[in-house]
């Protein structure tokens, strides 16, 4: 919402307005601010119509190559339900916009690797929604490396299409990359777009720790998922194709768990890149039961343990509230100074003052701020004292006792505030 607002003031990415967000989905969010500015209603109605059409489009996957041993709507129908298992569902992340790009590359992929008439145009537009994918969210690079890396040991795909594979990929991304050269924002590009989202990567320790606490949400969906597997794997009858795709979806499953497992920091909408290949194996679960009625109780035991856990959690914070901090993703009221449509900066990661202010510094995110001052380069310092030498905030909220430090990189902010608690407001 920050970065859409700043971008229709007639600001620049990566030039005026410094985050981790991708170029796509920068642009995404300024059309929307454009459009409908704060209100919610316009990003939520588009979330769920990505929603249903990454449905769509799986369940075309799985009928039109025949997956299963027959054409049904429970891909979908599962895909449907794994993605509301996060309230965050309702939110125009990054992910779910880069999720409908990866869908229409696996949509290819998978025809590419089961034609026996392979041409240059299927690999190419593959390529070329992976390179889209990417520049919503620098994560679905690893997705490319996953699909790349199955085809050179599992397809018998010839050289020359790997080399058209990564010319799809990066026509996007030198697209992007030369736009902000030509707008002198390059470098930032590099910095913000790429450098800082390796840099958060995190030991995987720590991640484990994070994810148990999202256990009680999705433990359904992965359990059923890894019976699913199981019987793929040990009772299934699978032609080359099917062999093909399974594999396919594997290697996607191995990059999408490794991912939810190192990156930081983590949020709801980080799991939803997990939610198509868990749903593609549960299928195999219930598709092999003898007995029709005994698949369709454990069905609905699955379908009652993904609807369930969310309802409890709404009503009355289920067991405990501890486990998933739910109010840690909500706005709260603030108990500040006025700060209606005042220009403020957060140093934190809670913005819920900014529902009614503004943001007019460069530096939307802490995150970005944070790196830039725990880097001592000479490109770090300059973008710091541009930002604050244009406009100073008329409110600054300090959460993270980082002041003096940003008061030792400004000189001239010592001079110009009040401080109150963790709270700095400018002088008249």
């Amino acid at each position: 919402m920050l970065v859409g607002e700043q971008l229709a003031m007639g600001k620049s990415m990566y030039l005026d307005v410094f985050d981790h967000s991708g170029p796509l989905s920068a642009g995404m969010y300024w059309l929307l601010s454009m459009i409908s500015g704060r209100s919610p209603i316009l990003p939520r109605i588009l979330a769920l119509v990505l929603v249903l059409l990454q449905a769509s489009i799986f369940n075309n996957i799985c009928n039109r190559f025949k997956v299963y041993e027959e054409s049904n709507f429970v891909p979908s129908l599962l895909y449907t339900l794994g993605m509301s298992l996060f309230f965050e569902m309702q939110i125009l992340s990054p992910e779910l916009l880069g999720l409908s790009c990866l869908m229409m590359a696996l949509y290819y992929c998978i025809e590419h690797i089961t034609s026996r008439e392979r041409n240059d145009e299927i690999v190419i537009r593959m390529g070329l929604m992976l390179g889209l994918a990417t520049l919503f969210h620098p994560i679905f690079f690893f997705f490319f490396l996953g699909i790349f890396i199955m085809m050179i040991f599992f397809s018998n795909t010839i050289v020359r299409r790997y080399a058209v594979i990564l010319y799809g990929f990066s026509i996007p991304i030198f697209l992007a990359g030369l736009y902000y050269f030509w707008k002198d924002a390059g470098t930032n590009f590099i910095h913000f777009f790429i450098t800082e989202n390796i840099k958060s990567i995190t030991p995987m320790f720590n991640s484990l720790v994070v994810w148990s606490q999202y256990l009680p949400l999705i433990g359904a969906l992965l359990l059923f998922s890894v019976f699913g597997q199981i019987k793929a794997l040990s009772t299934w009858h699978m032609n080359n194709r099917q062999t093909l795709i399974t594999i396919t979806m594997i290697s996607q499953l191995v990059v999408g768990t490794l991912i939810t497992i190192l990156l930081r920091p983590k949020n709801p909408h980080d799991f939803i890149i997990l939610v198509p290949w868990l749903a593609f194996f549960i299928p195999f679960y219930f598709f092999r039961f003898r007995r029709k009625w005994l698949s369709e109780v454990f069905f609905g035991i699955l379908i009652l343990g993904m609807i369930v856990p969310g309802v409890l959690l709404d009503a009355a914070y289920w067991a405990p509230n501890q486990r998933l901090e739910k109010q840690a993703y909500l706005l709260k009221e603030t108990n500040l100074p006025a700060i209606k449509d005042k220009n403020i900066l957060v140093l934190g990661e809670d913005l819920s003052p900014y529902w009614e202010a503004r943001a007019d510094l460069a530096y939307i995110g802490w995150q970005s701020l944070a790196a830039d001052l725990k880097n001592d380069k000479k490109i770090a310092q300059y973008r710091i004292l541009a930002s604050f030498g244009k406009q100073l905030p008329e409110v600054i909220i300090d959460q993270k006792e980082v002041m003096p430090e940003l008061e030792n990189r400004v000189p001239k902010l010592k001079a110009q505030y009040v401080r109150n608690g963790n709270t700095y407001q400018l002088k008249n």
